[in-house]
């Protein structure tokens, strides 16, 4: 292809050796070959797109199943705070400091003297004398 004076569209046209014979070249493919070619060419390729997608919904599956199992463990264990199970005893009140329990007993000492073998946590089963208290002040 060449320039053509008067024709302004082929003004910019550099010079081009174009084949004006053209040449075809095919094969043939039977058999077991084929279905390789055809396995490995055309099937695994669009398995592995579908797949893709296959593992990335399988993974927001797995994400959203264990925050919904995180959410239930927190929850019952909450649940299990508030249950009376053996051996723990169930706190109905804030636990008070040894400083505010003796308070306590001195208030109830003085309002009522024959309470005083009552404890203040609430055991009237046995007198204060047999109780032995697990946080002494030492002076």
């Amino acid at each position: 292809m060449k320039t053509v004076p008067g024709i302004t569209e082929t003004g910019k046209i550099s010079e081009v050796v174009m084949p004006m014979l053209w040449f075809e070249e095919s094969g043939y493919i039977d058999g077991p070959i084929l279905k390789t070619f055809h396995t490995n060419l055309v099937i695994l390729p669009a398995l592995m797109e579908y797949m893709q997608y296959g593992f990335i919904a399988l993974g927001l599956v797995t994400i959203v199943i264990s925050v919904l199992v995180l959410r239930k463990q927190k929850k019952d264990r909450g649940a299990d705070f508030n249950k009376e199970t053996p051996g723990f005893a169930r706190q109905s009140e804030p636990i008070k400091s040894s400083h505010e329990v003796e308070k306590i007993n001195l208030k109830t000492k003085r309002s009522n003297p024959n309470a005083a073998a009552a404890a203040s946590d609430g055991n009237r089963s046995i007198s204060t004398e047999e109780k032995t208290p697990l946080l002494q002040e030492t002076d």
